[in-house]
């Protein structure tokens, strides 16, 4: 699971603050299309709920002097938590 939120975050990294939104936004969207969403991904910051797809086209540049941050939407759906995984190999 980390290596999906590594390959989300380092799409920043492909980009440069001095390129035009519409080119960061394309960026964004071919590097999005690579990625591939692995069954036990879940929200680090909420593990109640799990990532099951990226909205392709939600891909927006945000403005920032000297990094390049951008927002990208997920669908979730509920989620018992990473932790259901070990509770149910020990039964």
């Amino acid at each position: 699971m980390n290596d999906f939120f590594e390959q989300v975050t380092a799409i920043s990294g492909k980009m440069r603050p001095q390129m035009l939104a519409n080119d960061k936004k394309d960026i964004i969207r071919a590097e999005v299309e690579r990625i591939v969403v692995p069954r036990s991904a879940y929200l680090p910051f909420n593990p109640t709920f799990q990532v099951v797809a990226i909205n392709r086209d939600s891909g927006t540049p945000m403005q920032s002097a000297a990094k390049c941050p951008f927002l990208l939407t997920f669908r979730c759906v509920p989620y018992s938590g990473p932790d259901q995984h070990f509770q149910q190999r020990r039964q």
